[in-house]
């Protein structure tokens, strides 16, 4: 475009670009371009002055289109810069230094130095760039000036100098008006490159620069004579190079709105031809009349090759434009055509596809058809092409070259049409191996580069006996597992004597033998031997089964699952004949049901066969091949480039005719063609499974079926039944600690163990196992863990045996291998790095009870009991009886309570019944007692400890000793001081319950009326006294002469409406006070309450009533005064009023505010 702008379409290129619009049927875009854009003579001609511009490389976008402009008018010669561009920037500088060098001379040629400026030698330096328009000339200016002028700046507008925009305003006019012109055109290539390099250069103030360049092309774009044109050219739109760039909100707004100021973008998008170019080999010719009368005509031979190509994959990019790049590439065969430009970018050289045509213009030309038809034998085909890079490629590949040259002096043939097309193939294969993966030389490829055809055709049949011809030769060889022909070029060796030779090394071993000795090769063919893990269960976990290989005849009783952390057990059965098939299916269908399967082949391994050139090959043949091929492979740099590749070829191949045998035996294929079947042990029908995945879909509900009592286990790693890497680990350690110390430590009291970070590795772990089976319980006070009754189902049952287990009492040491072997096994199946943890929740109530065996630590529980789970760990646990001081504490305990021992009763049974009956006798004390703080503190610490959960007899035993401080005293040092302490500790609960009756009792025969008649007086009284316990009290006085005709307990139930087994010390103390409370009101005849005082700041009242004589109607005539509802503080002010004026004493004052609130309460 821009090219057009400034020199029209009359140039060679435009003209000759015109003509062949014109021969495609484009006359009307060729004749538009022509009378659009007039060459420069033309008197009408408004050509436009061409800014070129280029990325970068710049201080500012504003000092590039300057410097740009400048360049520009210095190239047309026959403009006069003066008359066309202003005083810029650049000339009011110069013309600045001029006059500062008139006033000093010594500025004329001064070193910069001398003020710190090296980017110039000197200021005639300096002056220099300045004319060319250089914008470091420009700012390393502003700054000498600045220096010698003690600080002051120069202002270029004052001094008349104009900016960028300015000055193509200005220029775009001149040339408007003085020469003609249409205007100025800017193009800028590469221009997203400008603007990056502006949003990434933090030392230019990007948002400036973006409003400067809206403004030009505001101003500049607007004029209708002498306007700019601005071409950027980028590769997406300036939006996206501030995402790019990840520049900041502000720059990407500017980018937005500059956008705008634009047309809208014109993408440039070429469809795969013209990426490749074919279009360009197009141009470079033109039809004659006679060419576009036969191009117009039918062509079969045309159709029937572009059939053929259709089928490559060398064009499969191009099959919707395959047609038009027939044309383009013409009369270069489609085939030669790709060839050209691949090898052209290859070679490197200066013969390029754009010139081929150039240099064999004679030849392409002067070439007969045949029939007067196209596409026939006048293409020019891809052998062709060898010759015209022949020097490039004997330096570039000379290997190659040299062996296709060895092989070019090895053929010949009855003719020489004969022996050319045998070349042709060979250079054909030698081009196909330099040109990579598209070129690969199938006989689809050969037939359709060499005779337009496809192969094993009639037309294909020379290309046929030229490969055998040349095989046979031994310069070619074909591999049998890609089925591409190549280059052999090392003469007289015989690869397949070569294999055979190296086979003989291998043979006369079984399979099983071979595959076990080689287990590279094992894993390489049958990749379903070993172990496979299984979908997740249900629950989680994660189970898994083996793959082995059997050769019969085995013994049945020996057939079993490998492992005990496997599932499952599948043999692949190696049977060579149908006879050992039937003899082997019959000993599997008289096998005990168990999870292991035979897969066997039907008619065995030998009924398999593999034929190649004219050779066959059973399993144990290929299997020595392989290892055979492999060995000399393995011989490294000793053998030649082509050796090598025909040996991998070879070896190649020989692996999937392995893998065909492999899958009929044991795979998909035979199970779909009956060839092979799947046998349960102990069943006599072959399972209904067509795949490899069907028959891990039916092992995986066949495993699930066992497990019927599996835990949940969502943890990753633990998840794994064969997985143990977390078995033992000190991770594990960790967690079995807190799960043990977590009721004496507060820290671990959350239900992720006191673990802070809930994505941490322990917090899932926590999670996975202990949470997922909720085994934390949110209490009162806090997290907990539930106790083994506190769990249900197959958690509790789990639990439970763990806790037996360890807790049985038997007569040796227990290995706790037999525990983990049985929840490994059906029906638990339990990943063994789970145990401990579950263990730990089941026992840590009895940890001080139990004792490892063959521990190097013992002290260390929570460790032995995570490598008790380990597989093959020796470690042994017992129960720990009592110890002769805890036992001799609880029989003397049993004792002081009475209990007898008999004879034959073990000592464990006597003491867990003393603690048994211990307990109970404390839990069945009233809880006003327990909780009393009248007891002492040995008592109050003993009824603490025995509401803890989870506390053993043992626990118990050694409180007891430690509280009573009997430890140097037992088992039998001093019997009777034992005695006398428990005997302390029980009479204590006796001392403050009868403490509290006695209390009652003294109160009660104090105000106890001394007559009938003052009882009568005073249960008169008490009918004018308000309140439910005045009428109980009157009730209890009905019912009694005397005294000791009422109970104490009768009392407190009457008055506090509660047993005396539920009463509290502060219960007693309100009860005896009540009481005297009530009979003081009763004797006293009732008082005249004085008006209330008048409320004022400070409160005075009128009267002052007696001290003691106040109390029956007092707070009726509080709550007598209150009869609108008033604020609390009022009310508050009032009572304290009251009170002060009643002279009270504190306990009446306390007595009266108590009693105050129970009527409230009622």
């Amino acid at each position: 475009m821009a090219q057009l702008l400034r020199d029209g379409a009359s140039s060679d290129g435009f003209s000759k670009l015109i003509a062949r619009l014109a021969q495609a049927d484009k006359k009307s875009l060729a004749q538009s371009l022509k009378s659009t854009f007039l060459p420069k003579e033309d008197a009408d001609a408004k050509p436009y002055l061409l800014v070129s511009l280029y990325a970068s490389g710049t201080t500012s976008l504003g000092a590039k289109l300057m410097e740009g402009l400048y360049d520009a008018l210095q190239r047309e010669r026959h403009l006069d810069i003066k008359e066309i561009l202003p005083s810029t920037e650049y000339e009011v500088c110069v013309q600045r230094f001029e006059e500062m060098a008139a006033e000093n001379p010594n500025f004329v040629n001064a070193d910069l130095s001398e003020w710190g400026l090296d980017d110039y030698f000197s200021t005639e330096d300096l002056v220099v760039d300045l004319r060319n328009h250089q914008p470091l000339a420009l700012d390393v200016f502003l700054r000498w000036h600045e220096k010698v002028c003690f600080g002051q700046a120069f202002d270029i507008s004052q001094a008349g100098g104009k900016n960028f925009i300015e000055a193509y305003l200005e220029a775009g006019k001149n040339l408007a008006e003085k020469y003609h012109f249409g205007g100025i055109v800017v193009l800028w290539g590469e221009f997203g490159n400008a603007l990056e390099d502006l949003i990434g250069n933090t030392a230019r103030n990007a948002g400036q620069e973006i409003m400067s360049l809206q403004n030009f092309v505001e101003k500049t774009c607007a004029p209708d004579a002498g306007h700019t044109l601005f071409f950027g050219v980028t590769h997406v739109s300036f939006p996206e190079y501030a995402s790019r760039t990840n520049a900041s909100e502000t720059i990407k707004e500017g980018l937005e709105k500059i956008s705008g100021r634009f047309n809208r973008p014109f993408k440039v998008e070429l469809n795969a031809a013209e990426s490749d170019g074919y279009h360009l080999l197009g141009m470079q010719k033109m039809w004659s009349e006679q060419g576009r009368t036969l191009l117009a005509e039918e062509q079969k031979a045309k159709q029937s090759l572009l059939d053929v190509c259709h089928k490559l994959p060398l064009f499969q990019t191009l099959s919707a434009h395959l047609e038009q790049v027939f044309e383009d590439v013409y009369p270069l065969h489609p085939v030669m055509a790709v060839g050209l430009f691949n090898l052209s970018k290859m070679a490197q050289a200066n013969r390029t596809a754009l010139t081929f045509f150039r240099d064999n213009a004679g030849d392409i030309l002067n070439s007969e058809l045949t029939d007067h038809q196209l596409w026939k034998k006048e293409l020019v085909r891809f052998p062709k092409l060898l010759h015209y890079y022949a020097d490039n490629l004997k330096k570039e590949s000379g290997s190659d070259w040299r062996r296709y040259e060895q092989a070019l002096s090895n053929v010949n043939g009855d003719n020489a049409t004969e022996v050319n097309a045998r070349k042709d193939i060979l250079s054909t294969l030698l081009l196909a191996q330099l040109l990579g993966e598209n070129f690969k030389a199938s006989e689809e490829f050969l037939a359709c580069a060499l005779y337009d055809a496809l192969p094993n055709t009639v037309a294909a049949e020379p290309l046929n006996q030229n490969l055998a011809w040349l095989k046979a030769a031994g310069v070619i060889w074909k591999n049998n597992a890609s089925h591409f022909w190549s280059l052999a070029g090392e003469g007289g060796v015989d690869i397949d004597v070569l294999i055979e030779k190296h086979t003989k090394m291998f043979s006369g071993r079984s399979h099983q033998t071979l595959l076990e000795d080689y287990p590279v090769m094992q894993d390489d063919l049958l990749p379903t031997l070993g172990e496979h893990d299984l979908e997740p269960s249900e629950c989680g976990i994660i189970r898994s089964f083996a793959v082995e290989v059997l050769t019969p005849p085995f013994a049945p009783e020996k057939i079993k699952v490998k492992a005990p952390l496997l599932s499952a057990q599948v043999f692949l059965l190696l049977a060579q004949t149908q006879q050992e098939v039937l003899t082997a299916k019959a000993r599997i269908q008289e096998m005990a049901q168990k999870n292991v399967y035979f897969w066997m082949p039907v008619q065995g391994i030998e009924a398999q066969v593999h034929e190649e050139n004219g050779a066959s090959y059973r399993l144990n043949d290929l299997m020595c091949r392989y290892l055979a091929i492999n060995e000399q492979l393995r011989q490294g740099t000793a053998l030649s480039e082509d050796l090598r590749r025909q040996l991998e070829a070879k070896w190649e191949s020989n692996r999937q005719a392995i893998k065909r045998i492999l899958q009929v035996l044991y795979g998909r294929a035979g199970l779909k063609s009956a060839q092979c079947q799947v046998f349960k042990a102990g069943s006599t029908e072959a399972l209904a499974c067509h795949s490899w995945h069907g028959f891990r879909a039916y092992l995986a509900d066949e495993v699930n079926s066992l497990y019927t009592k599996e835990l949940p286990i969502r943890a990753m790693n633990m998840n794994v039944l064969r997985d143990e890497k977390y078995t033992g680990s000190a991770k594990i350690v960790k967690l079995v600690e807190r799960i043990l110390a977590f009721d004496d430590n507060p820290t671990y009291q959350t239900d992720l163990l006191g673990e802070v970070k809930e994505t941490s590795e322990p917090s899932a772990l926590i999670d996975g196992i202990l949470g997922v089976n909720k085994l934390f319980i949110q209490r009162s006070n806090g997290w907990g863990i539930r106790s083994v009754e506190e769990t249900q189902g197959v958690l509790k049952e789990v639990l439970k045996l763990l806790h037996d287990t360890f807790l049985r009492k038997r007569e040796n040491p227990y290995a706790v291998s037999a525990l983990r072997k049985k929840l490994i096994a059906a029906p638990y199946g339990l990943p063994a790095c789970t145990l401990a943890l579950f263990a730990a929740v089941a026992i840590r109530h009895e940890v001080k009870r139990l004792r490892w065996g063959s521990a190097k630590n013992e002290s260390n529980f929570a460790k032995n009991l995570v490598e008790a789970f380990t597989e093959n760990s020796q470690l042994t646990i017992r129960l720990f009886e009592f110890g002769k001081k805890q036992f001799a504490m609880l029989f003397l305990l049993g004792q002081s309570l009475g209990i007898e021992k008999d004879e034959e009763q073990p000592n464990e049974e006597y003491a867990t019944v003393c603690v048994a009956k211990f307990r109970e006798l404390i839990r069945g004390k009233p809880d006003g007692v327990k909780q009393s703080n009248q007891l002492d503190f040995k008592t109050q610490k003993l009824v603490r400890f025995l509401e803890l959960p989870g506390k053993s007899t043992q626990d118990l035993a050694d409180f007891l000793i430690d509280l009573l401080e009997l430890k140097n005293d037992l088992p039998d040092a001093n019997v009777t001081k034992v005695f006398a302490a428990i005997k302390v500790l029980l009479d204590d609960f006796l001392k403050v319950e009868d403490a509290k009756l006695h209390e009652i009792k003294l109160c009660w025969d104090k105000v106890f009326p001394v007559s009938s008649s003052e009882r009568d007086v005073i249960m008169s009284r008490l009918q004018h006294i308000p309140g439910h316990q005045a009428n109980q009290l009157k009730s209890l006085l009905g019912g009694a002469n005397y005294a000791s005709d009422v109970f104490p307990k009768e009392i407190i139930h009457k008055m506090l409406g509660k047993l005396f087994d539920d009463c509290t010390d502060s219960d007693i103390g309100g009860c005896t006070a009540a009481l005297e409370m009530l009979f003081e009101q009763a004797r006293q005849p009732a008082p005249k309450i004085p008006e209330p005082p008048v409320v004022s700041p400070v409160p005075v009242p009128d009267v002052t009533p007696p001290a003691t004589k106040r109390f029956p109607d007092l707070f009726p005539r509080i709550i007598s005064e209150i009869n609108e509802p008033e604020s609390f503080e009022s009310v508050k002010l009032k009572l304290d009023n009251v009170l002060s004026a009643s002279k009270l004493s504190k306990a009446e004052v306390v007595s009266l505010l108590e009693r105050l609130l129970n009527e409230h309460k009622e």
